[in-house]
């Protein structure tokens, strides 16, 4: 999972390695002073200069000139997924509830029953499969994998 930042750094989750990467723009690569638990996802908030990583423990937030870490979640999740839309609110995946959701003062949920499927609809109508990767372009439309069901999907906010 790979995430431009800003000043055109890129950051990697490197699961295996349990460790968040930075590339810089001269192409150097450094490594955060944090020991993740196998990170998946990863994400870039622009306006405030912040990153978001998820792994097995939770998900954190590391500011970018500090690297201040703060913990977000009281417990382990199940996230994968993290991407910002054009307003900067924070979307993540859970592959085991095959949901999608708005992160912020409350959770909501964006796609998905929470059941495994394959099927098209609005909302909770939607059923997904695994979900993982998700992006949101500059359009405000959210792709996203939907692994087990092997196809990649477009979300339109309305």
């Amino acid at each position: 999972n790979v995430r431009r930042g800003v000043f055109r750094d890129y950051f990697v989750a490197d699961t295996g390695n349990n460790c968040v990467r930075k590339i810089a723009r001269g192409g150097h690569v450094s490594t955060l002073p944090y020991v993740f638990q196998a990170p998946v996802g990863i994400a870039v908030d622009i306006t405030t200069q912040t990153l978001y990583v998820v792994d097995q423990e939770g998900l954190f937030k590391i500011a970018d000139h500090t690297y201040l870490l703060q913990k977000l979640t009281p417990s382990p999740t199940s996230f994968t997924g993290l991407t910002f839309d054009e307003a900067q609110q924070l979307y993540y995946t859970s592959p085991n509830q095959h949901q999608i959701y708005r992160h912020g003062a409350t959770v909501s949920l964006l796609a998905g029953n929470g059941q495994p499927g394959c099927s098209e609809g609005r909302g909770a109508q939607a059923q997904l499969n695994t979900p993982s990767g998700l992006v949101c372009n500059h359009q405000g439309a959210f792709f996203l994998a939907d692994s087990a069901n092997h196809r990649i999907c477009k979300l339109v906010l309305e």
